[in-house]
């Protein structure tokens, strides 16, 4: 999924796209993007993404997780966190 949305990005004018894996030996610097896509709706996920958003930044919210999944609103709350949700068509209306 992240690697779609990657290329639609790229598609749609932006000239670079970062993805990252969670299980990356690499941690990415705090505080260091404007926004995140959501591409893994897990409680992890969303700790790693409030922690490397930048105060105010955005987490566009992508994926329709079939379970609750835990935010801490806390942290999100305390970086003033806007969170965007995106709704998008079917497959067929994508192609």
């Amino acid at each position: 999924i992240a690697e779609l949305t990657k290329r639609v990005l790229l598609t749609a004018g932006f000239s670079t796209v970062e993805t990252h894996r969670m299980d990356s030996s690499a941690p990415l610097e705090t505080d260091a993007y404007d926004f995140v896509i959501e591409t893994e709706p897990v409680a992890a996920a969303f700790d790693e993404i409030i922690r490397v958003l930048r105060p105010g930044g955005r987490i566009v919210l992508k994926s329709r997780p079939p379970a609750p999944v835990a935010v801490d609103l806390a942290a999100a709350v305390r970086k003033e966190v806007v969170f965007e949700a995106v709704s998008y068509g079917s497959f067929a209306e994508s192609l």
